[in-house]
């Protein structure tokens, strides 16, 4: 006895669209693996300008902290900012105590010093540096705590334009101890690392919105022959304190850059390049001047 089958048209059909569907699912696989591999193993070109902003962006993440301790005293002690929250937590800690200074002054002469005496006071039992340093000690002495509250007057902070040496000092010392990561806190990073000196880094401070913007401004004040090597040794600084900077490739990168890239005019460049075209690199190795925005991407 035979058994016939049935032919069925719809059956190789659906077959047939199965088998190129899978195709197609295991060659997508094999290039987005190729893909990866690829993307991993390239270097990426980018400028001296480019890859300034990423060791400074670098720093900003890693080594300066992102938490508003200053910003929730102030408000403890009576201030109110007139910037919206948004901006007022992401503000230098210099600029947050330079504008509650002057505020307290303009509402009263001698309020700024006063100001300054509680935020030691109250800072004192949290961090052992301002306990134990003797001129911030002396500093809140010659102040006693009032029986008054502080007052401060924000909307005529602006008329005081400049802060005397004992305050300056005050809120320099109190930003670094606050504000300090395991490499200092910012101004010391604009100092001792950039090379600026404290007066302009102090109003660099005070006129950013936050530390990275601050760190993009002092990299425009810095001495142009030294900038390559200073940020280079701050981001290898930062790659040996930070394990997951060390592992950073674009920070690395960054540093290759900085660490191998020739003065413009000078070495291997010959001459300078056109306006809106930088010296662009793959790693340490010039590839020529291009516009910023080509000057990216994998290593071609």
């Amino acid at each position: 006895m035979s058994h016939r089958q049935e032919f069925s048209p719809r059956r190789p059909l659906r077959f047939l669209l199965g088998q190129i569907a899978q195709n197609v699912a295991i060659g997508f696989f094999l290039a987005l693996i190729s893909w990866s591999d690829a993307s991993r193993a390239q270097p990426i070109i980018v400028s001296e300008d480019v890859a300034a902003r990423i060791i400074l962006g670098k720093v900003a993440d890693y080594a300066l902290p992102g938490e508003d301790r200053i910003g929730s005293l102030l408000r403890e002690l009576g201030y109110s900012p007139s910037a919206p929250e948004s901006n007022w937590r992401s503000f230098p800690a210099i600029r947050k105590l330079d504008n509650a200074y002057r505020a307290a002054e303009v509402a009263q002469s001698g309020g700024g010093d006063r100001f300054l005496a509680e935020t030691i006071r109250k800072l004192s039992s949290e961090f052992e540096s301002i306990a134990n340093d003797a001129e911030m000690r002396a500093f809140a002495a010659s102040h006693p705590a009032a029986d008054r509250p502080l007052r401060f007057d924000e909307a005529a902070s602006r008329t005081l334009t400049a802060v005397e040496r004992a305050p300056y000092q005050v809120i320099t010392k109190i930003a670094n101890y606050v504000e300090r990561g395991a490499l200092g806190g910012a101004q010391v990073i604009l100092t001792r690392d950039l090379g600026l000196g404290e007066r302009e880094a102090y109003d660099i401070l005070r006129s950013s919105s936050s530390t990275r913007e601050a760190l993009i401004q002092a990299y425009g004040q810095m001495n142009v022959d030294s900038r390559n090597v200073r940020l280079a040794r701050l981001a290898r600084q930062l790659q040996h304190t930070y394990a997951s900077a060390n592992a950073d490739a674009r920070l690395t990168a960054a540093i290759a850059v900085m660490a191998g890239a020739p003065t413009p005019g000078r070495g291997t460049t010959g001459s300078t390049c056109p306006a809106g075209e930088s010296p662009c690199y793959c790693g340490a190795r010039y590839v020529g001047c291009r516009p910023d925005i080509l000057c990216t991407g994998p290593c071609r």
